[in-house]
């Protein structure tokens, strides 16, 4: 008498869902909890960031520098607008390089301290938004109000600079205060395309 495999073993369909519901229980446990996982864009309330929240729906990963929405990225040069409308002069990468290779200006990486560790352009300074203002008190001891400054994230659709850079000038009297709209991604696309330095 001939039986399938399923008659043969009658808890192999019972084996094998459990064994695919644990991947998929692990995989999203590894997601929400790795900074290389896929997150909604909306950040998590802290009680010390007192910086707007993203206003953007759907979901992104920093480190790729991915959006999944129907927007346009905005331009990397010329000006850019927070949310606010305050309107902040913007450059490209190899604007800031030089300014940067003169010691003409303060690099700020606006991201979130553990990309920051993972990788930011050389010279820049920590200045992330997530815990601005448990940080702000430090950065305003060492840079002055006159200091310029330049500030950056992750890519063209990340708003972190924006924030950073709004606060900056707002709250805190900083004057001259720019943005790099392309962020690390503009400057990891020219450096590793061997683009002209």
């Amino acid at each position: 008498m001939n039986r399938t495999a399923s008659e043969k073993s009658p808890g192999t369909g019972a084996v094998m869902t459990a064994m695919l519901l644990g991947s998929l229980a692990l995989g999203l446990a590894y997601n929400k909890s790795s900074p290389l996982g896929v997150h909604a864009l909306e950040p998590p309330a802290t009680a010390s960031s007192s910086l707007p929240p993203a206003r953007r729906t759907g979901y992104f990963n920093e480190t790729l520098s991915l959006t999944f929405e129907g927007a346009a990225s905005p331009t990397v040069s010329g000006s850019a607008s927070p949310p606010n409308g305050v309107t902040i002069p913007g450059l490209t990468w190899p604007e800031v390089k030089t300014l940067l290779a003169k010691n003409q200006i303060v690099l700020v990486d606006a991201r979130a301290t553990q990309y920051y560790q993972a990788g930011a352009i050389p010279g820049a300074v920590s200045l992330p938004a997530p815990t601005f203002n448990s940080a702000i008190a430090a950065f305003t001891t060492q840079y002055v109000t006159n200091t310029p400054l330049v500030i950056y994230c992750s890519s063209p659709q990340c708003p972190l600079s924006h924030n950073v850079a709004e606060a900056l000038i707002t709250r805190y009297g900083y004057g001259n205060v720019k943005l790099m709209p392309g962020g690390y991604q503009e400057y990891t696309l020219a450096e590793n395309k061997g683009a002209p330095k």
